[in-house]
């Protein structure tokens, strides 16, 4: 049987930047599951390069997920809905949900 858990990947990636939470040795203990590297901080970059990349860092499984699932998934639909001609209010609110998800990354 095989299940949906990509979505929880970006959770993991963002609960394991936080390296003294519970949660974060809890996964490293029993399950084995640890966070390899970061993008490198190097101390010569300016205080907007190092929020930059501190963000990336903690939100990359976020942003993977955005450009791989919702930015394909809208423009299905938006195809669709040309190529049908046909609107309806679910697939509106699904695009609009699905470009939602990508700004906010």
């Amino acid at each position: 049987m095989l299940l949906p858990f990509g979505h929880l990947v970006s959770f993991l990636m963002y609960f394991l930047e936080n390296k003294e939470s519970a949660f974060t040795k809890c996964l490293a203990k029993r399950i084995g599951i640890k966070k390899r590297a970061n993008i490198p901080m190097e101390q010569h970059l300016n205080e907007m390069a190092k929020f930059t990349i501190e963000k990336i860092n903690k939100h990359g499984g976020f942003i993977l997920e955005a450009f791989l699932e919702a930015l394909p998934q809208s423009i299905l639909q938006l195809v669709a809905m040309v190529y049908f001609q046909e609107t309806n209010i679910v697939s509106v609110c699904s695009i609009i949900l699905s470009m939602t998800s990508i700004m906010t990354k």
